[in-house]
């Protein structure tokens, strides 16, 4: 191999190095560029989940209360205090307040006398 052919490998070997360099490093700063993004984005995800935590420290601290035991009990076992009445409701009534609460059929209500109200409660519509 003659000294130019020589030179000639020992250039492109330093061509190519130099290429993989400059790609590599270039991939590095792509890298790095994305990174303000997603440590923003972390951060935004962080402050959420103390809000989450300290919504659900609050919500721990009011279920290890006695009257939030009493009003689950109340509710779920259908229990009463001595001397208290209980009401019970029509299905479509609680239906149709439901309804309400969530917006649904909002401007359909018609204004009625609280008579027909309660006509309509006990003998429909």
């Amino acid at each position: 191999m003659t000294y130019r052919a020589r030179r000639k490998i020992g250039s492109l070997v330093i061509l190519g190095v130099a290429v993989y360099m400059v790609v590599a490093l270039s991939r590095n700063l792509m890298d790095f560029s994305g990174s303000d993004d997603r440590v923003e984005e972390m951060e935004g995800k962080v402050a959420d989940l103390r809000a989450e935590n300290e919504r659900l420290k609050r919500m721990a601290e009011r279920v290890d209360t006695q009257e939030f035991e009493e009003l689950m009990i109340r509710d779920k076992l259908g229990l009463v205090k001595p001397g208290e009445m209980v009401a019970i409701l029509p299905q479509e009534y609680l239906k149709d307040q439901e309804d309400q609460q969530k917006g649904e059929g909002v401007g359909e209500e018609v204004w009625l006398p609280n008579w027909q109200k309660w006509w309509n409660l006990f003998w429909g519509k």
